[in-house]
């Protein structure tokens, strides 16, 4: 089950003009995210537009589930 809800995380969208990119480098897009975070966003939209992005979405969303489980 999702930790908020689809209308909770577009009411932050729209509130906050919540940063969205593509990159297909893993480690590009951790330090994307990072310094959106660091900038004070609260959230990211990954957009699908690569061939692989599926891949690089999984493995962000393992990653920073690690970050928020290990804090």
């Amino acid at each position: 089950m999702a930790k908020y809800s689809r209308l909770y995380v577009l009411t932050r969208m729209i509130e906050t003009d919540g940063a969205h990119f593509y990159n297909g480098d893993i480690e590009v897009a951790t330090r994307i995210i990072e310094a959106c975070v660091d900038g004070g966003a609260c959230c990211v939209e990954f957009t699908n537009r690569g061939d692989q992005a599926h891949i690089v979405f999984e493995e962000l969303v393992r990653r920073f589930n690690d970050r928020r489980t290990s804090s």
